[in-house]
């Protein structure tokens, strides 16, 4: 189920629902607004009116103080008919990126990614910051982030970094939004990083990401969906009545061949 393991054979859940095994972590307010409230349209959050401390504060008391909320292993409070709890927790991408600088560092990055809730995106992010050396290469990065949606993603965070290149190697990125940690990034590159013969540096700084293309492939799975179930729909309809004339048919032909051995 995405991120819970679950057994269809006995229609349960093997493993603890993830926003129980969040409580009291730094980003339990947000994944609580996300998930679980009921918000309606326009209406503020709970990090929109008070902060990210109170968001977390206020969402913990309003999830214990529902006693199905302390079942972990339910599905959305055994009320699936009122809520739904999208299980994209992890979206994963591909990123190529350019970087220079001395002492301070300056890059661009393109990425490629997808979220397993159905949404996917293309995305630049502009980077700054500090270094201990100089950089001046290219590369190209994989890695993932526990973000809902691929939307999430956007927006501003910081990053630190540790590699080193003396024509290529590689890079580990720890990045951050708010102070929380939110994923993690493996890269190999080209050109220079570092002072030989000590080519390993370290850089840190803030980021900017803003979307160039967004989508979900939802809509096309809903539809996939939605065809199929009126085909079969459609073909026991058609199954049946033929059943039921070839029933007739024999009921009437039964009837007549009573009729005449009377």
């Amino acid at each position: 189920m995405g991120a819970r393991y679950y057994d269809a054979a006995i229609g349960r859940f093997l493993s603890q629902d993830p926003i129980y095994l969040l409580a009291g972590a730094t980003n339990f307010g947000s994944r609580w607004n996300n998930n679980w409230r009921d918000i309606k349209p326009g209406e503020p959050t709970y990090s929109s009116q008070f902060g990210q401390y109170a968001e977390n504060r206020l969402a913990l008391m309003e999830y214990l103080s529902d006693p199905q909320g302390l079942n972990s292993y339910s599905y959305v409070k055994n009320n699936p008919l009122k809520y739904i709890d999208p299980t994209g927790e992890r979206e994963y991408h591909f990123s190529f990126e350019s970087k220079i600088g001395l002492g301070g560092e300056f890059g661009n990055q393109w990425t490629i990614g997808f979220a397993s809730d159905g949404t996917f995106g293309v995305s630049t992010t502009l980077k700054g910051g500090g270094l201990a050396g100089v950089d001046a290469s290219v590369g190209v990065s994989a890695g993932y982030s526990n973000a809902n949606t691929w939307s999430d993603t956007l927006g501003t965070g910081q990053y630190v970094e540790v590699g080193g290149k003396v024509l290529y190697g590689g890079s580990v990125t720890t990045n951050f939004a708010g102070g929380n940690y939110t994923g993690t990034d493996v890269g190999v590159g080209l050109g220079v990083r570092g002072l030989p013969p000590v080519p390993v540096t370290f850089s840190g700084g803030a980021s900017k990401t803003v979307p160039v293309f967004q989508g979900s492939v939802s809509g096309l799975k809903n539809g996939v969906t939605n065809t199929v179930n009126k085909t079969v729909n459609a073909a026991n309809r058609a199954a049946n009545a033929t059943v039921n004339t070839v029933q007739q048919g024999w009921q009437k032909t039964g009837n007549f061949f009573k009729g005449l051995w009377k």
